[in-house]
């Protein structure tokens, strides 16, 4: 080995060595989600509440013929989930501007359509805040 590479090795074990440490000690380095701090505080994905249910999303989409949808596949399907990113190369449409109108406002999140589900991500980090399941079914 060379000297680059052995103090590359050294930094990794220091490294590991010290977080080891931390972790058996019960020091923990806080977890950001977003722009606005720790979960829970406002400006978060965490602190976001949605005031429509999935009952009231499934009438609008019915009242404007938005039903038939299909389902994504089943592995993109598990990705996504509340508080995780979208999944890469998943197929989300913009909601048609009519029901977009009757949808909850949220300040810097967007309404989108991923197959049969009615999703809200943050614009910024685009993680998934809240799913409502089979609207458009």
């Amino acid at each position: 080995m060379n000297r680059t590479t052995t103090l590359r090795c050294s930094a990794l074990l220091l490294v590991s060595l010290t977080l080891s440490s931390c972790s058996q000690m019960g020091i923990y380095w806080p977890i950001r989600q977003g722009p606005g701090g720790p979960p829970g505080q406002p400006g978060t994905e965490a602190s976001v509440s949605v005031t429509i249910s999935t009952g009231e999303a499934r009438r609008l989409a019915v009242n404007y013929g938005l039903t038939g949808m299909r389902s994504l596949p089943p592995g993109i399907r598990r990705n996504l989930a509340r508080g995780k990113p979208l999944p890469p190369g998943i197929a989300r449409q913009m909601v048609p501007g009519r029901m977009l109108a009757d949808l909850p406002v949220v300040p810097d999140h967007e309404w989108r359509i991923a197959g049969r589900d009615l999703v809200l991500i943050a614009l910024g980090t685009l993680v998934v805040v809240e799913i409502l399941q089979n609207v458009f079914e």
